[in-house]
């Protein structure tokens, strides 16, 4: 893309000031100091990307001068086409529209598709840049900028390179490190030495061994004994126990079992059969509540309400034909107006079509201009007529000026020898020197050359005499005169040739044949004039036709209606009655809305109610039925059988929690039928007394296995002592399990050392070999602009910094050398990164802010014809106040743009 005009409404300092003739290659904008190149350079960042928010806490340049704030830039795409961006104030980064091919779009997003979406962060720190941003390279920092200058490097993506390193170091010195102490493989050697020392003092004593076992295996057969009677002796304490326990529960289900057996034997009830009852009392008792308190009072309250609703019927059957005049009205108040006006106009420009008719002569009239056309190729000829005027004008000029100097020239005695042509002249000349050439070779060579030659000589002498002398020019004719006429008498035949082929033109035209082609074009420009205002007449007439059409109808709709409304209504102004009619028609409509929504709730409320009727009978039906159902004869005689029901459930429920009880105890089937049978003959005393014996004995027994359990744990810890072996053999196994786990070790420490050691190699090697096509691209350009003092620009992969080798010498940091060479190094990278960015993309404008004041007198003019080789494909407009560096450009060719 490039910027053909600028265009600023309001803008900083700037008010209706446009900067135009911008075209390919350098343009310089000039300018005293302050002249506001800044605001040109953020003007054009803010058109292509947006107006910061006030928010942002960035410079918003008011238009301080005045103007609307905003403007717009003209441009040429990369395919040839024209887009102009308007960008105006507003939210989002203001309002801004893309105009192209006579499409109108707007969003910002239109425009990023014609910029190839490129960003505000890239656009601002590469190719719209000030001496700020050159002066740093935290603008080539961003992450964006950095992927362009950088990029993909060893195809690693976003792993960094020095974590990489970082990570095997770790690794190694987790492992081992020089004179440390607290590393995985010193740790593992200290415990390898403290189990060895642990072996060598393991030794024999494993005679008592076997004593010592065989006692354990006698304990260990008398306490199994004691267990077997301990748990006979709990199980005969167990049975008493439960009977004991369960007595109470035996009691109850005997109890239980002889009251359920005198009780009437009635149908199952549900849990809920009285709640259920109650429940359908209620909800009659509710319904008809309902119909007496709420729902019959509500009935008349709606009736009163709509008998008390009275609306326009006739304004109402005549709706469509209020909305109508509703809908005119506006135009209606907007013609009325206007038509008067609209009149005079159409009078004025028939009155200035009458004037411009006569000044053009006779034979003219509306109807002939109006038929009159005139083709792109007959307008193309009268300007094709024009040029050879003039062009046949200045042959006969030039013809007529040569015949009279030659004339003149001649007439003044100038001429005085020889009136031939030159060339005789000159062959007299040569002929004369061959003759003597000749003469001096014969004498050497032969007799007969050298009297020919002589013959020669003597003729071409006299010649030459006579011409210098003057004798031979009576009777030759002037050629050059004659050449003269002749161009003359060609120069008036094309003349005339022309004026007869323009007369017989205007014939075929139907044009007066004395005018000229300037007269023939004014006379065509005044027709179109009149046609024009002719067009405009007709149009005129088409808007005072629709304007009355309105009124019209406007009138016709009025009468139509007004019989609907009460004449004592209505007011003189029809435009104040119009509103009134509709206000009245909304109004009825809102009335007979109203009215039909209360028909419609008494209909329904009418029905609900006939339906709770009908809710009503059929609960008394369902209540009675209800009670029939369990055997009742009414309310009474069901309550009083489902309290019999109760009881009996009451009772069963108590059987089984018993029965429950004694069989989770005791056991079911054979277990629970002997149990019954034994407890039926028992008392509580005899079953306390048999009880308390039993635990005696087993107390007893129970100390007893205790104390040979004890001894049984003291043998065992003697025995544990002894088995030595066992104990040496697992020391032995896990010393050479630290040794192997040593040996592992020292093979990771290995591998992460030589891989620090390669990784290193190819950083090396990468740095050296394969810098990115931008690096490259800058390299060459920085060594250009610093007379190749500056050979290679080196990006460390483990750094964002860059390195600069010299020819002879070691790599150098940019910090380390001075503030014009930074810029001249940045200037570059920017100009390597723009090379590198348009080979895929849509080229944009470079703007320079004086970007090179800090460049050396040898160095500023080696950049500025880099930048020339750099613009030959591209568009950079240089913005300065210094007059040394607008001469400089100017010289190499640059377009000096106008500032208006």
């Amino acid at each position: 893309m490039q910027i053909r005009e600028i265009h600023i409404d309001g803008f900083g300092i700037f008010a209706n000031r446009h900067i135009v003739g911008l075209g390919p290659g350098i343009n310089i904008i000039y300018g005293d100091n302050e002249f506001g190149k800044s605001t040109i350079l953020e003007f054009i960042r803010r058109i292509l990307f947006g107006f910061p928010r006030s928010s942002q806490g960035i410079n918003p340049y008011p238009a301080l001068a005045g103007g609307p704030y905003g403007g717009k830039l003209v441009c040429t795409l990369k395919n040839a086409k024209t887009a102009t961006i308007t960008r105006t104030t507003g939210t989002h980064g203001g309002q801004v529209s893309l105009l192209m091919d006579s499409l109108q779009l707007s969003g910002q997003d239109a425009v990023s598709r014609i910029l190839d979406h490129i960003s505000r962060t890239f656009f601002e720190n590469v190719y719209a840049i000030g001496l700020d941003e050159l002066q740093t390279v935290k603008s080539l920092q961003k992450e964006e900028v950095k992927g362009f200058i950088y990029g993909a490097g060893l195809g690693l993506g976003g792993i960094s390179l020095d974590d990489i390193k970082g990570a095997f170091r770790a690794t190694a010195d987790a492992l081992y490190k020089p004179r440390g102490s607290t590393q995985r493989m010193p740790d593992i050697y200290s415990s390898i030495r403290e189990l060895e020392k642990k072996i060598r003092g393991i030794q024999g004593n494993l005679s008592r061994y076997d004593h010592l076992v065989n006692s354990r295996s006698r304990l260990i057969a008398e306490v199994k004994d004691l267990d077997w009677r301990i748990r006979k002796m709990q199980r005969d304490q167990q049975s008493l126990d439960n009977k004991n326990k369960l007595y109470p529960s035996y009691i109850k289900l005997v109890k239980a079992d002889s009251e359920l057996s005198r009780l009437e034997c009635l149908p199952s009830f549900p849990e809920d059969a009285l709640e259920k009852l109650e429940t359908l009392k209620r909800e009659h008792s509710e319904l008809s509540k309902r119909i007496r308190e709420k729902d019959e009072p509500r009935l008349k309250s709606l009736e009163l309400q709509k008998e008390g609703l009275n609306y326009n019927e006739d304004l109402l059957k005549q709706e469509s034909a209020v909305l109508s005049l509703l809908a005119l009205s506006e135009k209606y108040r907007s013609d009325s107006g206007n038509i008067t006006i609209e009149k005079k106009r159409r009078l004025h420009l028939a009155e200035k079509i009458r004037s411009e008719i006569e000044r053009m002569g006779e034979g003219w009239s509306e109807d002939r201009i109006r038929d009159y056309e005139l083709t792109l190729l007959e307008n193309d000829q009268i300007r094709g007529f024009e040029r050879g005027f003039d062009e046949a004008g200045i042959k006969l000029r030039r013809a007529e000026d040569k015949l009279a100097r030659h004339r003149d020239i001649k007439s003044s005695g100038i001429y005085q020898g020889f009136l031939g042509p030159d060339m005789y002249r000159y062959a007299i000349y040569c002929l004369t020197a061959l003759g003597l050439i000749g003469v001096i070779t014969g004498i050497y060579i032969s007799a007969s050359l050298a009297i020919f030659s002589g013959i020669i000589l003597c003729v071409g002498l006299l010649f030459s005499i006579l011409i210098s002398r003057g004798r031979l020019k009576k009777g030759i004719k002037d050629p050059l005169e004659e050449t003269y006429r002749k161009e003359l008498d060609l120069a008036r035949s094309e003349s005339d040739r022309i004026e007869e082929e323009w007369k017989a033109f205007l014939g075929q035209m139907h044009l007066n044949e004395m005018l000229s082609p300037k007269g023939a074009i004014e006379m065509i420009r005044t027709i179109q004039t009149i046609r024009s205002d002719l067009a405009g007449v007709d149009e005129s007439d088409d808007r005072i036709k629709q304007m009355q059409e309105t009124i019209d109808r406007v009138k016709a709709l009025y009468d139509r209606i007004s019989p609907c409304i009460a004449n004592s209504r209505l007011g003189e102004d029809m435009d104040i009655n119009i509103r009134q009619i509709g206000e009245w028609l909304n109004e009825a409509k809102e009335i007979k809305g109203r009215k039909t929504g209360l028909e419609i709730q008494v209909r329904g409320l009418s029905e609900e109610i006939k339906g709770l009727y009908r809710e009503t009978a059929e609960k008394e039906v369902e209540i009675q039925g209800y009670i029939a159902s369990f055997g009742a004869s009414d309310e009474k005689d069901l309550r009083e059988k489902y309290k019999v029901f109760k009881r009996c459930t009451a009772l069963n429920d108590e059987i089984d929690r018993c029965r429950e009880l004694i069989q989770l105890t005791v056991g079911m089937g054979e277990d629970y039928d002997r149990f019954m049978a034994s407890i039926s003959g028992t008392n509580p005393e005899d079953l306390a007394q048999g009880l308390r014996g039993l635990k005696g004995e087993t107390e007893e027994l129970i100390k007893e296995r205790d104390a040979k359990r004890e001894s049984i744990g003291e043998l065992n810890n003697q025995i544990e002592t002894l088995a030595s072996s066992e104990e040496l053999l697992n020391l032995q196994n896990e010393s050479e399990f630290k040794k192997q786990e040593l040996r592992d070790c020292s093979k990771d420490w290995v591998k992460a050392k030589m891989a620090i050691l390669l990784l290193e190699k190819a950083i090396s090697k990468y740095e050296n070999t394969r810098q990115p096509e931008v690096i490259k691209a800058a390299t060459h350009i920085f060594s250009s602009i610093t007379n190749n003092r500056y050979a290679t620009i080196i990006k460390p992969l483990d750094s964002d910094e860059l390195l600069i080798r010299q020819r002879h010498g070691n790599p150098k940091g940019v910090t380390e050398m001075s503030r014009g060479t930074r810029e001249q190094l940045y200037f570059a990278m920017r100009l390597g990164l723009i090379k590198e960015y348009e080979s895929r993309s849509e080229p944009m404008p470079v703007i320079m802010d004086d970007i090179f004041v800090n460049f050396d007198d040898q160095r500023n003019p080696r950049a500025i014809r880099t930048l020339e080789a750099f613009a030959k494909d591209r568009q950079v407009i240089v913005l300065t106040c210094h007059r040394s560096t607008l001469e400089k450009y100017l010289s190499l060719g640059a377009q000096h743009v106008d500032f208006r």
